[in-house]
């Protein structure tokens, strides 16, 4: 097996999606599965993961779907805890569950402001840190978290979400410092608008995109499998020295 074959070599690896019952983490799970992995799925809506499951099993994939809510720390635990009894040990972690409000921040309610730091970067810790527990006893493992190109410039409309996402780069940076010595890189991605179903509304509009591809100079917003090569090469041995970066794929936007 050659360089590129072996580094890219995800059979029998465990990878951890959250957030996967659609959208961007349906499709980061089903790349995964074509790789090799063991998938282990994992988002509150039950019924949509059995969907994602039964498509991955389809193709002869290995996968555990698992209900759960990253903003609890039990149910999170419980969620690692299945992965390793399952499949013996947690190679990746992908922490891509996500929530945005898109609200004016002098309209924006204790509610909203709350759910989004809770989810996005509370969700993001408590994910981490269980995995993580798991990576350190056998002193190796991937974590890549999805931040944004809102984590790295401010935006209008979404200071909730700013902070979370750039609390997200921080995080990383913490992280992966403190689990270098264990043989752990911690990574995250920063995307431009992503063309998924939480998106829908604000790309169908015509003036709306006019309005959003107007400040990425490749005048084009992702598509999921836009973040592929990005995802793969911090999940892989490709990215053994790299460590607590972020990477935007955001067409240029935080170039300018």
């Amino acid at each position: 097996m050659g360089y590129i074959e072996e580094t890219y070599n995800f059979k029998d690896k465990t990878v951890v999606v959250t957030g996967s019952s659609r959208g961007l983490g349906r499709e980061i799970a089903l790349v995964f599965s074509k790789a090799g992995a063991n998938l282990v799925l994992a988002s509150r809506d039950s019924e949509k993961l059995k969907v994602v499951a039964e498509e991955i099993k389809s193709e002869g994939g290995r996968v555990l779907p698992f209900s759960v809510d990253v903003t609890n720390k039990e149910q999170v635990e419980a969620l690692m805890e299945k992965a390793c009894d399952e499949f013996g040990q947690i190679d990746v972690l992908i922490n891509n569950a996500g929530v945005i409000y898109r609200v004016p921040a002098a309209q924006m309610s204790e509610e909203e402001w709350d759910d989004t730091i809770a989810v996005n970067l509370k969700g993001t810790f408590l994910c981490s840190q269980a995995a993580g527990k798991k990576m350190i006893e056998k002193r190796s493992g991937k974590i890549v978290s999805i931040s944004s190109e809102k984590g790295l410039v401010g935006f209008p409309e979404r200071s909730a979400y700013c902070a979370s996402k750039g609390g997200i780069v921080m995080l990383t940076k913490a992280l992966a410092v403190e689990w270098a010595p264990y043989n752990i890189q911690v990574n995250a991605i920063a995307p431009t608008y992503i063309e998924t179903e939480m998106t829908r509304e604000i790309l169908s509009d015509p003036e709306k995109y006019r309005e959003v591809i107007s400040t990425i100079p490749m005048k084009q917003v992702c598509k999921p499998r836009d973040l592929f090569g990005a995802i793969l090469l911090f999940a892989s041995e490709a990215s053994s020295l790299i460590t607590g970066q972020t990477l935007p794929v955001d067409g240029g936007l935080t170039a300018w």
